[in-house]
């Protein structure tokens, strides 16, 4: 029987050039005239092998660029790679000076001179980077502040650009004593105007830095840890760095009363830790270019943060457990600071973190009165029990971020308990524009579980058709 599979049709193309026949003239068969031959430039005589150094062959200032991001200890191996690299490092290599990378290869004492001899040998190209952070101010009986004095006015820091700086406390972290200053700075530190980033830590100030002169024009990022002057030592850094963004107050001891006075400052960052780092007063006075807010606490923290003139704050991460649970007058204590500050300053916050000791829905929904337009807010819970009346639904009005607005809501330290179901069925009900609800459990969870929540949440009631909700396993406790 014959076979009835159809017979495939083959294709009719030049077996030259692969083209289809039809309508076609092949070149190769001598119809046409073959193109011109492109002349091709003879190779030089010293033309680079196949395995030849590429690398070596960039220009002198590239090499020196890809150098300098390398750790310090890296960079001056650099020179035994092969005679073109040996003057490399000390003519066409921005120096990265960091004593940690150092430690690799040399301890204790003896890193002390090989940094001299880093800084006192003659360059090309002069310092990018420094950090100096593993060194005591005394080393046995002898002092070495005239020393790093000495280090801050050596010609090859002229141009630096950052700077990183901390003494090496031998007690650690443990409390000051009374009267106790950490060790000084040296005055010479200060003398870079060219700097763009900069890190002071464990030190002390001198007095009357406006009486110094001081003058930061390029500083950008500025960091300032566990030092023992007071306020008027940031207020007066503040004013000398004209292009400050990004500010970082972290656990310094006397800092009681801090304003805030910068038109060019997008970021402000304060941790507080343990008792002797305590701050009563956080004003943010004027502020146009601010945009975000983060407030770490560990301890005793700011009792008053005003905010007086800050139209772009967008993300506000400082609540937390006391701000919203302490009652006075009717008012939470985060009420009452917002009472104190212009309400203009939060009309513009889309982002809100906080954290507190539970889910309660009263508290939280007077905090989101306050901010209007908020988008997106994420909360971690420390899990303690939740009286029902807390989590009663309100009856003082609407909120027009959860009408409007709101469309995220994380929370993180989910237990699944009736109060936590009752808090999260709550905006699930009422958010109209939610998209999305993330649940991060600390404990593992199957799907029966996941689907008895949802239900008790009374999802499939939502006020928003394109809610979800997402469950994430969590060890965040």
């Amino acid at each position: 029987m014959a076979s009835t599979t159809p017979r495939k049709r083959g294709r009719y193309c030049c077996s030259r050039c692969g083209l289809p026949k039809k309508g076609h003239v092949c070149i190769f068969a001598g119809e046409l005239p073959a193109p011109e031959p492109v002349l091709v430039a003879a190779q030089p005589v010293d033309a680079p092998a196949p395995d030849a150094d590429y690398i070596s062959a960039l220009p002198d200032d590239v090499l020196g660029t890809i150098i300098s991001l390398l750790p310090t200890d890296e960079a001056i191996r650099t020179q035994a790679i092969s005679l073109r690299w040996i003057h490399l490092w000390l003519s066409s290599t921005p120096l990265n000076l960091d004593d940690s990378d150092l430690h690799k290869w040399v301890s204790g004492d003896n890193l002390v001179p090989v940094i001299s001899d880093i800084l006192n040998t003659p360059r090309q190209t002069l310092a990018r980077r420094l950090c100096l952070n593993t060194l005591c101010r005394h080393s046995g009986d002898a002092d070495r502040y005239p020393m790093f004095d000495g280090w801050f006015r050596s010609p090859v820091l002229d141009r630096l650009e950052e700077l990183s700086f901390s003494y090496v406390r031998v007690l650690g972290n443990a409390a000051l004593e009374a009267g106790e200053l950490m060790p000084p700075l040296p005055p010479s530190a200060l003398r870079f105007s060219s700097l763009r980033v900069a890190t002071f830590g464990l030190c002390h100030f001198p007095q009357n830095l406006l009486g110094m002169g001081i003058s930061f024009p390029n500083l950008i990022d500025l960091t300032l840890s566990r030092i023992t002057n007071h306020e008027n030592t940031l207020h007066a850094m503040i004013a000398a760095c004209l292009s400050l963004q990004t500010l970082f107050m972290d656990r310094n001891y006397f800092f009681h009363r801090v304003t805030i006075w910068s038109p060019s400052i997008v970021s402000i960052r304060v941790l507080i830790d343990q008792h002797n780092h305590v701050m009563d007063e956080l004003n943010i006075m004027y502020a146009p270019s601010l945009e975000k807010l983060t407030l770490q606490k560990r301890g005793d923290g700011p009792q008053f943060v005003r905010v007086r003139f800050a139209p772009k704050l967008e993300i506000l991460d400082c609540l937390h457990t006391d701000m919203m649970s302490t009652i006075h007058q009717g008012k939470t204590k985060f009420q009452a600071m917002v009472q104190n500050s212009l309400k203009l300053s939060f009309q513009n916050v889309k982002i809100l973190c906080i954290v507190i000791q539970a889910l309660k829905l009263n508290h939280v929904i007077g905090v989101l009165k306050c901010f209007p337009s908020l988008q997106q807010l994420h909360i971690l819970s420390w899990m303690c029990t939740v009286p029902m009346k807390m989590n009663d639904k309100p009856v003082d009005g609407t909120v027009e971020c959860i009408q409007n607005h709101l469309k995220l809501i994380e929370v993180i330290n989910y237990s699944g308990k009736i109060s936590d179901v009752n808090f999260v069925k709550f905006f699930v009900l009422n958010a109209r524009v939610l998209e999305s609800v993330k649940l991060h459990n600390p404990f593992s969870f199957h799907n029966k579980w996941m689907s008895r929540q949802r239900k008790q949440m009374d999802f499939l009631n939502r006020a928003s058709p394109n809610a979800r909700i997402h469950f994430e396993a969590s060890d965040t406790s």
